[in-house]
């Protein structure tokens, strides 16, 4: 039974890698509709998925030395500088 159940997880897999490719989303989307699962279960699997990817898409851009200027060259990210501020308090008597 659980041979049979692998097989068709694995034809399943086979058939979701030759329509949508790599992404991620779309395949999983595809493996539990085609499982049975409802919408509610498909709608929150594509929320983690969506909230991983963004977490995953900020984390590299934090990590980023180079990127594009408006002319489209590779230019390095030049860190914004801080600001000082320079505050004087006078206290009179």
């Amino acid at each position: 039974m659980e041979y049979l159940a692998k097989l068709k997880r694995e034809k399943l897999e086979a058939e979701a890698e030759r329509l949508y490719g790599n992404d991620i989303l779309l395949k999983t989307c595809f493996m539990l509709e085609k499982t049975g699962a409802s919408s509610a279960e498909i709608g929150e699997a594509m929320l983690i998925l969506h909230n991983d990817a963004l977490a995953l898409a900020k984390e590299v851009e934090e990590k980023m030395e180079y990127t594009l200027d408006l002319s489209g060259n590779i230019v390095p990210i030049e860190p914004e500088p801080q600001q000082e501020y320079n505050i004087e308090i006078n206290i009179s008597e």
